[in-house]
């Protein structure tokens, strides 16, 4: 069961890790989304939608018109306090599953992140599965009522620490 919890996180990330990487990128059933850099160099995005689900975009660095999915339950973890996200969407995966994922970075450790979410979870019900320490990463599963969340939690450097997180509902 374990390895199964592992590998959708690791799914959950590939996904991130596509989002976030090169001038333009496809994402599921062929469709595209482009990035524009401004004259200040910053990247800024539109929001991709189809029948699998959407995904707004922030500026890089994060921008306060990304919001938590409207379908993220009140008992899941809410980010951590002054979180600036970068990502948040909403997905209907071949396994006919529905669920949401956030991407945001917060100028805390890991550690401080992870304990936040420990507790969080630990509060809500939710019980933990696995945690463990991957490729520089702290991965978090946890189950609740036939739902599964993960979370990744790196620390970028400088104090700032990235977040991913996901829910299959």
């Amino acid at each position: 069961m374990t390895q199964y919890a592992i590998g959708g996180i690791a799914l959950l990330l590939i996904i991130a890790w596509i989002a976030m990487r090169g001038d333009s990128y496809s994402t599921m059933h062929a469709a595209t989304v482009s990035r524009a850099p401004g004259a200040d160099g910053a990247v800024t995005y539109g929001e991709y939608g189809n029948t699998e689900g959407s995904v707004p975009f922030a500026a890089t660095g994060g921008s306060p018109s990304v919001s938590m999915p409207s379908n993220w339950p009140p008992d899941a973890p809410a980010n951590y306090p002054n979180a600036s996200m970068t990502y948040a969407g909403t997905m209907n995966p071949g396994t006919g599953k529905s669920g949401s994922f956030v991407s945001y970075n917060v100028n805390v450790t890991w550690q401080t992140v992870a304990d936040y979410y420990t507790a969080q979870l630990a509060s809500s019900g939710w019980t933990v599965d696995t945690s463990a320490m991957m490729g520089g990463s702290m991965i978090i599963s946890a189950k609740k009522n036939g739902r599964t969340f993960g979370i990744s939690v790196t620390e970028t450097g400088k104090g700032y620490t990235m977040v991913i997180a996901g829910l299959e509902l």
